[in-house]
Formats: C-alpha cells, structure tokens, sequence
C-alpha cells in the first residue's frame, strides 16, 4: 500500500499485505532519487497477513536525511513494487 501519511514530516507509516497462504522473504528499503539504499525498514521472512512498518526520516545510521522524495522498494520473489514518498522538514 501507500505510505501514509504522504507527505510526511516526523515519520510515515508502511503497510505490507501478502495474500493467504502467501510465504516469502521480503526486503523493504527507503531509496532516494539515485537509487541509492537510505534505509533498510525490512528485511525478514513474511507469511500471509499484513505487517505496519513506521519510518521515522532517518538513515541506516540514525542521521536526518533531507526533505526530498524518496521510494519505498519492496522486493520479494514474485518482484518488486516501488511506492513515492515525499519527505518535508
């Protein structure tokens, strides 16, 4: 789903669903325009159900990142989904 709210100041929220019966290793990652790998929020085995993965603006190492869009990259083995986040400070 789409991150919420959108866009966001302090921290967004990040839905995953997988359907019943689903089972997969999943990453979940905040990119910047680059391409480039700002934050890993996921990276686990998910089954079915649906999981609230918060992101808070901050990089792998607890730094602010600056206002600007962003993507959240979800990959799993049936591929990969992309959803566009904008960040406001």
């Amino acid at each position: 789903e789409q991150n919420a709210p959108n866009p966001f100041g302090a921290w967004t929220r990040i839905v995953v669903r997988a359907a019943a019966g689903a089972e997969a290793r999943v990453a979940l990652h905040g990119v910047d325009v680059r391409g480039r790998r700002v934050r890993s929020l996921l990276q686990n085995r998910f089954v079915s159900g649906s999981l609230d993965v918060a992101w808070d603006g901050r990089d792998d190492h607890g730094r602010s990142v600056p206002s600007g869009v962003y993507f959240c990259r979800l990959t799993t083995p049936e591929g990969v989904m992309t959803r566009r986040m904008t960040l406001v400070r």
